[in-house]
């Protein structure tokens, strides 16, 4: 029977998984555990801690994401599939005005929600804010619905077009190019990596590398784009 003696919380961002060590017969293993309330989930590390346990743990949790969600997930898509196209295309309308709220407010625009909706919906622009977060708003939303309507094959070409087309009328010397500064955005907590590291990053998104594309799971593929930006 192992003797089960919990070493340290490495949850980093995630809230719950530890690692513990074993000992038996004088020689100590340890593993990764996680309790979901259904099952108990463990993963065997080695007889010591791997240098890369963050990133073992961060696949260990999202494999038992996909676990107890895949199924769930791909029967709500199934279902929403079978309504009709207009529809669909106006659900997805909809839910862009929130979504270009949220995203371009982490890169500090000072339009609240209501504003951004009457931007995109009537062209209604609000009074003493600056034009560069009104035309960046409507730059990503056009994107936005061009790559719903067109998805194309994931590139590295592809990402940096989005960004160009986005950014091109406001800082034209930055868009469609890599980062080669640190980036901080006034007014908002967000953190991002280091620019050096964000071409890596990118090739090692293997959901993104071309041959899987946009087949690959909707759940799957924000797991691992939060994951690695």
């Amino acid at each position: 029977m192992y003797n089960k003696k919990y070493l340290y919380d490495i949850s980093l961002d995630i809230k719950h998984g530890v690692c513990y060590k074993t000992k038996k017969k004088n020689r100590e293993y340890y593993f990764l555990i996680h309790n979901d309330g259904r099952h108990q989930h463990e993963r065997y590390l080695g007889k010591k801690v791997p240098e890369d346990i963050h990133v073992i743990k961060q696949e260990f949790m999202l494999s038992i994401l996909r676990k107890n969600w895949k199924t769930k997930l791909d029967k709500i898509k199934s279902e929403y599939r079978k309504q009709p196209k207009v529809v669909i295309k106006e659900h997805l309308k909809e839910f862009s005005f929130g979504f270009m709220h949220d995203t371009q407010k982490i890169e500090g625009s000072t339009l609240t929600k209501k504003e951004t909706f009457d931007l995109l919906m009537f062209s209604l622009t609000p009074h003493h804010k600056p034009e560069s977060d009104m035309m960046e708003t409507k730059l990503h939303h056009m994107t936005y619905l061009g790559m719903i309507e067109n998805p194309p094959s994931m590139s590295e070409r592809v990402i940096l077009s989005w960004h160009k087309e986005m950014f091109g009328d406001t800082k034209p010397e930055l868009a469609g190019k890599f980062r080669r500064y640190t980036a901080l955005v006034t007014n908002s907590e967000s953190k991002f990596p280091h620019w050096k590291f964000v071409p890596k990053f990118l090739k090692e998104f293997r959901p993104y590398d071309g041959s899987a594309g946009w087949q690959s799971h909707a759940g799957n593929l924000f797991q691992n784009f939060s994951k690695s930006f």
